[in-house]
């Protein structure tokens, strides 16, 4: 990499999907995907029958994937690909992965913001319309309920403190038992939104689906594809997220769900009712009086 640059934007957006789509795609299309993501420069230049035979995988396969993939066949697959150019697997500086005993704290703050900005560029990659119908969900909600445990609970306390302001009754129920609570007294007119970063948090599962029972508008954010929270979710908002530490710590992973919530509160003060300004006036006047003179 150089500095903060990247591949090109088509290629890195290719490459996301592929990533995304991963873990529910048939085996050979798997096999054809995983030698794609190994090997994306090299693809850009190889034919269809020399790919099929390289990645061990039909040629009709590879078809199948480019339109899962939204493509109008292989050859744009590998036109895209062209343009890829994989830097970010070097031993540099700038890489997001890969933070040694020997890096400066410079290095790794560089290589944290990159995590980060690459996390936000491939979030915003997987954006669908569901982000319009969980702003219109939210504006007409009579009450917001946030559901999540350990630090996922970030993201919630920071939005409910956003929503608030805006006069909208929000609660965020990080114990087990008042997430069950909170969760079965809601009713139609409601919005509950989960946090977790595999959908397999068990408090949060039930008590989404607990939601769901009763007639709740449930909106999940979540990285996988397939878990047991999103078969309660209503409407699901992916975030796409990149290793950091050693240990496999999703270093980026609030971030991303942090700008989620961040850009449906925007959505709230620009397109809801004029009411949510007055509310936000009157939150920042009252708040004066926490200000040092």
């Amino acid at each position: 990499m150089n500095g903060l640059s990247y591949p090109s934007d088509q290629a890195n957006k290719l490459i996301v999907k592929i990533k995304f789509a991963l873990p529910t795609l048939p085996k050979i299309e798997k096999r054809a995907s995983e030698y794609i993501l190994n090997n994306a420069a090299r693809v850009g230049e190889m034919t269809l029958a020399e790919l099929s035979a390289s990645s061990k995988s039909s040629q009709t396969s590879i078809m199948r994937l480019c339109r899962r993939l939204g493509l109008d066949g292989y050859a744009e697959l590998k036109s895209i690909l062209k343009h890829y150019s994989d830097e970010s697997d070097g031993d540099n500086a700038s890489n997001p992965q890969g933070i040694r005993p020997e890096d400066s704290m410079k290095s790794i703050l560089k290589k944290v913001f990159c995590c980060n900005i690459q996390t936000l560029n491939d979030t915003l990659t997987l954006a669908t319309e569901g982000y319009d119908e969980a702003l219109q969900a939210l504006m007409n909600a009579e009450h917001i309920c946030f559901f999540a445990i350990g630090d996922a609970a970030v993201p919630c306390m920071l939005a409910q403190n956003k929503f608030m302001k805006l006069g909208i009754p929000c609660y965020v129920n990080t114990d087990p038992d008042m997430q069950i609570i909170s969760a079965s007294i809601l009713g139609e007119k409601d919005v509950a939104i989960a946090i977790s970063h595999t959908g397999k948090s068990k408090s949060v599962v039930e008590a989404m689906r607990i939601a769901a029972q009763r007639g709740a508008t449930t909106i999940g954010i979540t990285k996988m594809e397939k878990s047991p929270m999103i078969k309660h979710c209503d409407i699901v908002l992916f975030t796409a997220t990149v290793d950091l530490s050693e240990g496999k710590e999703i270093i980026a992973q609030r971030i991303a769900e942090q700008a989620i919530m961040e850009a449906l509160y925007l959505g709230l003060v620009h397109k809801g009712p004029a009411r949510y300004k007055l509310s936000l006036k009157s939150a920042a006047e009252a708040l004066q009086v926490n200000k040092m003179p």
